[in-house]
This record gives structure tokens, C-alpha cells and sequence, in this order.
């Protein structure tokens, strides 16, 4: 169910690694806000309120006058790949306005982990570790928690990096930090990426010693104070792309039709952009910036599980979704692989939970997430519109289980048969925190469809 990319994920590369969860979105995460009022994790202005030094090569901002002259000396050629990358000279800008692990965190939520910031970063460990912080030193792989972030400090720095340095483990984790349950997904990022199998396997069995003081979920700060999304920087299109999986073994969805469709247009007949998935599941598209970024849906269609020869409509198809990547797409970039039903496999997910498929009627399931889009136990999820034969439920380890009050470490939980009409409505989806104090995390609004599953990135706290 997307039971997706997280954004890329959990919170933060470490979490992933050791949960496996898919991506909300992959390294790191975003300051902790305080009682002072709203925080930005707007890359610019995270830049303005801190002491960075822009380096002579491409221009980029570094976190320190020392990191900057070092950077320049050692690094030259990955900092101008990265600022000839929009991507990577955003994410890299966000980065270097941090202060914290949390803010490092939050950065790569919103912005993609793309080559060339590997490359950077794999530099900076290498070369510049001592003049660029202590974060550098243990290989930049920051968390978003504190007791996380010093658990990983006093245990596994030199795995950590070890691993940061290698691009090749890099790639390995950026690949498993988008896997969601299926045991094939890791197997096939180490196939694709064999040698940094060996610094990834260091790091990993380290970070599993971190396992409980590096629990995702717990961080409710922005319930008191909230975090403001940053927004598109000068930019009139973004060009973006995205992994469809099914849900079950994460085979790619091979030539579904993939439409990205303004937030209004509840029946996409005005797509902003067209294209199909690849052998890959890969889709790639073209859109309007607009003021918060694409706040959109893309509409899924058609296709098959892996090439496996059948015809769309049929069992392995995807089944009709709605997919809304939140938080919005600010960036260029790869938002992740995401994980959609397939016919078969949302026909027996409502069996599970009593019930059969009503073709008049939508379907919804979501990941909770917390402040910093670590994968939330204890939401609670309400829709505005129901009747008798909706069926809510959450996941109770990977099984939908009606009686569930809230949801499991996974995060997810949703709803079967919402009541719709023809050619959608739009309901509201609200959310609790009861690991909060059973504090409200707001609601979103979404497009539901007779006969289609929508779903979203992630369910986070609305900022």
C-alpha cells in the first residue's frame, strides 16, 4: 500500500537499514523545532541563519570557513558536479545550513540523494572529515534523534565512515533505504551494488546495537511548534521520477500509465504530464513548480508485475491508484520506490479483512510518520465520510486486522469500501497521535474514486 518511499522513508538512512522500511525518503532529517515558534527547513534560509562559507568551486555553501578552503583544495571536481545538479547543489545547500543531526535528517526528507551528493559526501569523509566536523568524521549519517545520533557517535563511527566513503556503499544504502518488506529488495540492491557489500555489512550489523535507543516514530516536537515546508527555489518546472512496486514481492510495474494531475482536477482529465513506467518500474515527469511545489497525484494505471505477460485489467495490473507524494515535491529528483497493489493482492487484502472489493466504492491505506518521517506506532486515523460497509483497519505485523485500534511500527492503516461517488470525492482524512498524548496531527484531503486505491507517500503532521 504505498507503503512507500516515506519519502524515502523511515528517518534517516540508519533507521531504514536496520527496519527496512520503504522509503519515505532516505539519509537525514530536519531540526527539532522548539517553543520559539515555527521552524523553516527551507534550504535558503537554513543557509542565512547559520555561519556557512560559499567554496570557490561550483559555488556551493559549506558549513565552515575550514570545511570551505578544504572543500575547495580536495573536493573541486564533486563539489561542480554537484552544483551542476540542481538536486544535489539544493540538497547540499539545506545540508550545509545544519547545525544538528535532526536538521541533516530532515534535508534528504525533502530533497534527493542523487550521485553526485554521494560523490560529495564520500569526499568530504574521505578528505576533509577533521575540517568539516564531527558529523563528517562518523560519515555523515545522521539520524534525526539524539539518543540515536549519539549511540551511532560512540559506537559505529567508523563504520559509519568507512561506508560513507566508499560511493559504492553509499548507492547500497540509499538502494535498501527504499525497500519496504520484501526479502528480494535488499538481495537485489546488493546484487546491483556487490562492491560495498562488505563496508554496508560493517555498518549494518553495527547499527543493530543501536536498535532500541534508534526507534523511529517518537518524535512529536512540531505537534507544540510547527515545522514549515520549504518551497521550490526559483524553479518553473520540476522534473522528478518514482519507483512503482507491488506491494507483495516489489516486482516493478512494467508500462503502467502514469498521469501527474493537479490537486483539483479530481478526475485527471487535464493531466500536467504522461508517461509509463520502464522495466524498472521507473517513471519520470515533467511538472509545473508552483508555490508550494508539486502538491498534486499521480493516477496509476495498467501495466504488469515484472513482465510476466499479462494484460492490463488483469490480476497483476496495478489496481487503479491515486498516489500522493507528501511531503510535496520541492526538487528535482528520485522520490523512491513505492509499493502499489496489484489487482490480485488488493482483493485478498480485503478478504483479510472480512470483506470483498466494491467496484462503486474507493479504497484508502496510508504510512503515520512523525515530525521527522520515522514510521509512527499508535495513529489513529478517521475518515470524514463512512458508512456500514467501510472496513478500517491497520496493519498488525503486515496482516490488516479489523479489530486494531491504531497502527503497529509499520505506520500504516487505512480503510476498505469508503463510500464515493461518480467521478470522485474528496474526504478527509485525520490523524491522532496517541503516543503524543492522543494530540491531533491535522488532516489532509484527499481525491477518492469508485474502484481506486488512493494512498500517499506518507501521513505526517500537516504543517
Amino acid at each position: 500500500m504505498s507503503l512507500s518511499s516515506p519519502a524515502r522513508r523511515c528517518a534517516g538512512a540508519v533507521l531504514l537499514v536496520m527496519t527496512g522500511c520503504a522509503q519515505v525518503l532516505g539519509l537525514h532529517e530536519r531540526s527539532e523545532v522548539t517553543d520559539a515558534g515555527p521552524t523553516t527547513i527551507d534550504a535558503q534560509v537554513a543557509v542565512e541563519t547559520s555561519t556557512v562559507t560559499t567554496g570557490e568551486c561550483g559555488r556551493l555553501p559549506h558549513g565552515s570557513a575550514s570545511c570551505a578552503q578544504c572543500m575547495d583544495t580536495n573536493c573541486c571536481a564533486q563539489a561542480r558536479a554537484c552544483a551542476a545538479d540542481p538536486g544535489c547543489d539544493e540538497a547540499s545547500t539545506c545540508l550545509a545550513g545544519c547545525t544538528d543531526a535532526a536538521c541533516e535528517a530532515n534535508c534528504e526528507a525533502f530533497y534527493p540523494d542523487p550521485d553526485a551528493l554521494i560523490a560529495l559526501r564520500a569526499c568530504r569523509v574521505q578528505q576533509c572529515a577533521t575540517a568539516c566536523g564531527s558529523g563528517s568524521t562518523c560519515g555523515e549519517f545522521a539520524s534525526g534523534a539524539s539518543t540515536c545520533e549519539s549511540c551511532l557517535q560512540s559506537t559505529c563511527c567508523a563504520q559509519g565512515a568507512a561506508c560513507a566513503s566508499d560511493t559504492v556503499c553509499g548507492a547500497l544504502v540509499r538502494c535498501t533505504s527504499n525497500c519496504f518488506s520484501a526479502a528480494s529488495c535488499p538481495t537485489a540492491c546488493q546484487m546491483a551494488y556487490p562492491l560495498g557489500t562488505a563496508d554496508f555489512a560493517a555498518w549494518s550489523a553495527c547499527t543493530d546495537t543501536c536498535a532500541m535507543a534508534c526507534q523511529p516514530g517518537q518524535n512529536w516536537a512540531c505537534l507544540n511548534s510547527p515545522i514549515i515546508w520549504p518551497t521550490p527555489k526559483g524553479a518553473t518546472t520540476i522534473s522528478f521520477s518514482v519507483t512503482f512496486v507491488d506491494f507483495s514481492d516489489e516486482q516493478p510495474f512494467v508500462m503502467a500509465t502514469v498521469k501527474a494531475c493537479d490537486k483539483l482536477d479530481f478526475s485527471c482529465a487535464s493531466p500536467l504530464a504522461q508517461s509509463t513506467t520502464d522495466a524498472t518500474g521507473l517513471v519520470s515527469l515533467t511538472v509545473p513548480a508552483g508555490l508550494s511545489g508539486f502538491d498534486g497525484y499521480l493516477d496509476v494505471t495498467g501495466g504488469q508485475i515484472n513482465g510476466t505477460g499479462a494484460e492490463a485489467g488483469t490480476g497483476t495490473s496495478v489496481f487503479p491508484a491515486i498516489w500522493y507524494p507528501i511531503p510535496f515535491v520541492v526538487a528535482d529528483g528520485w522520490r523512491g520506490r513505492t509499493t502499489l497493489p496489484s489487482m490480485d493482492e488488493l482483493s485478498q487484502f480485503a478478504q483479510a479483512t472480512g470483506t470483498t472489493l466494491d467496484p462503486a466504492r474507493g479504497h484508502f491505506a496510508v504510512n503515520a510518520t512523525d515530525c521527522i518521517f520515522g514510521p509512527a506506532a499508535g495513529v489513529s486515523f478517521a475518515a470524514d465520510v463512512t458508512d456500514a460497509e467501510t472496513k478500517g483497519f491497520y496493519l498488525l505485523d503486515y496482516v490488516p486486522v479489523v479489530t486494531q485500534m491504531a497502527t503497529d511500527a509499520s505506520g500504516i492503516g487505512g480503510f476498505i469500501n469508503l463510500p464515493t461517488v461518480s467521478p470522485a470525492r474528496l474526504v478527509v482524512i485525520q490523524a491522532t497521535a496517541g503516543a503524543a498524548g492522543g494530540k491531533s496531527m491535522g488532516s489532509y484531503t484527499f481525491v477518492v474514486r469508485p474502484a481506486t486505491f488512493t494512498t500517499a507517500s506518507s501521513f505526517p503532521p500537516a504543517p
